[in-house]
């Protein structure tokens, strides 16, 4: 159903990003491939080439990177550390300066 309705936001005339936002975006790599897939099932066509073609600018953008699938693994451990915290302050503090 989902692939339907992401190449339904598609056709005509005109793309209806407001559609395709919910239906793309926050997905995991594994749903979006999944959803990919079924896509070029029905219709014979790459969605990810079929979003480029359809859309321009920032929502492009945005749009090709969520359905390229590319979510990166997030561990708040190894991203929050003291020596970032730290380096954070510096940056920020050398960057009011002046």
């Amino acid at each position: 159903a989902e692939a339907r309705m992401v190449y339904n936001g598609m056709k005509g005339y005109g793309v209806r990003e407001q559609h395709l936002i919910p239906l793309l975006i926050g997905r995991s790599n594994i749903d979006m491939t999944l959803l990919k897939r079924t896509y070029f099932e029905m219709y014979n066509k790459d969605m990810v080439t079929e979003l480029s073609d359809e859309l321009d600018g920032h929502v492009k953008k945005l749009i090709v990177m969520c359905a390229q699938g590319i979510e990166d693994d997030y561990d708040p451990e190894k991203v929050h550390t003291q020596e970032r915290v730290e380096a954070d302050c510096d940056t920020f503090y050398d960057a009011g300066q002046g």
